[in-house]
């Protein structure tokens, strides 16, 4: 039966999934004409929410004694959903230049897609073996979490609450998006070849070799 925890992270991953589709269907009646009201700012507010609850599900299992190899498993793999699918709906919805943007996306899920494939491959000895997730992957994690936040924010609560206003509001924020979106980018596929030669090396140490 699930424990609690585990379905905190299953509803981020879930919650991460419709997010994108709101976003999507918000930002196309924003730049469509109409005002899409409080449902913008809710869309950010949602993130921020879904965002909390990586934190909240470790703080549960602890709580509650339901620890589990499962949840360490768990947990990563909805990061990884809650933050492609919104940021796949903020490269679709906000108004940056796309080239900025979708080569971010492209090696953010490749790396992620391998790393989950790994985990899953592996099962619950990937919790405490080479593929358990770091510290620099946690930062990682904040740093997408920060991103993916103000890129949504520009892309329909700001833009809905006061317009696209050239200036800190505008430029400057987007411009602070690309360089979190870039900064992110790189710790993932740094951590990314970290995992994959610590993996190596105890695939090596294992055969003796």
């Amino acid at each position: 039966m699930p424990t609690l925890a585990n379905l905190i992270t299953l509803f981020r991953a879930a919650g991460g999934i419709a997010l994108a589709f709101w976003t999507v269907s918000v930002a196309e009646a924003l730049w469509g004409g109409t005002q899409p009201g409080l449902a913008s700012i809710a869309a950010f507010a949602a993130f921020v929410g879904l965002a909390f609850t990586d934190a909240l599900d470790g703080w549960v299992a602890r709580a509650t004694g339901t620890v589990s190899a499962a949840g360490a498993l768990l947990d990563p793999i909805a990061d990884k959903v809650l933050v492609l699918a919104t940021l796949v709906a903020v490269a679709v919805a906000a108004p940056v230049p796309e080239g900025y943007v979708w080569p971010a996306v492209a090696l953010l899920a490749v790396r992620d897609g391998a790393m989950t494939w790994a985990r899953v491959a592996q099962g619950p000895r990937s919790t405490t073996g080479a593929l358990k997730v770091s510290r620099l992957a946690k930062l990682k994690t904040v740093v997408e979490f920060v991103a993916v936040g103000l890129g949504l924010w520009l892309a329909v609560a700001m833009d809905a609450a006061v317009g696209f206003v050239p200036g800190i509001g505008g430029l400057y924020g987007h411009q602070a998006f690309v360089v979190l979106l870039w900064v992110a980018t790189a710790l993932s596929l740094w951590t990314g070849l970290a995992y994959a030669l610590a993996w190596w090396r105890a695939r090596r140490d294992k055969s003796g070799g």
